[in-house]
């Protein structure tokens, strides 16, 4: 009898550790989906999702997901091209993002070159 009641704890005890490390398993992944992935709110994303486009209810704006920090509002509108994103504002300035690096650069629209009236045109524009 007690041989019974031992082997049915250790069974017990063995199936309450699989489904607490499938739990924890899906916890995990379900946290981590929502920290890599798009949001509701969210149109697109750039270099690896750390760069997103967002839709707060007047405009759309660029920002930093970790941080929150809007980079650029008023988007319009944004072309990839040769691993790089122009991001287009009806702002006096503009964002060129290093898709490899993860990094930005902050332009003004009198910087701009032949390629950025050619880019603004084919840009995705966005409604």
């Amino acid at each position: 009898m007690k041989k019974l009641i031992s082997s049915v704890v250790v069974v017990g005890l063995s199936i309450l550790g699989i489904i607490l490390t499938l739990g924890a398993i899906g916890t995990t992944l379900l946290v981590i989906s929502a920290a890599v992935g798009l949001g509701r709110d969210h149109v697109v994303g750039f270099a690896d999702n750390k760069y997103i486009i967002g839709r707060p209810p007047t405009s759309y704006n660029l920002y930093e997901k970790n941080s929150g920090t809007t980079i650029l509002d008023n988007i319009i509108g944004y072309k990839t091209e040769n691993g790089k994103t122009y991001v287009f504002s009806t702002d006096s300035s503009y964002i060129v993002i290093d898709e490899e690096k993860e990094s930005y650069l902050k332009k003004e629209v009198e910087e701009r070159d032949a390629r950025y009236d050619r880019l603004l045109k084919e840009m995705e524009r966005l409604e």
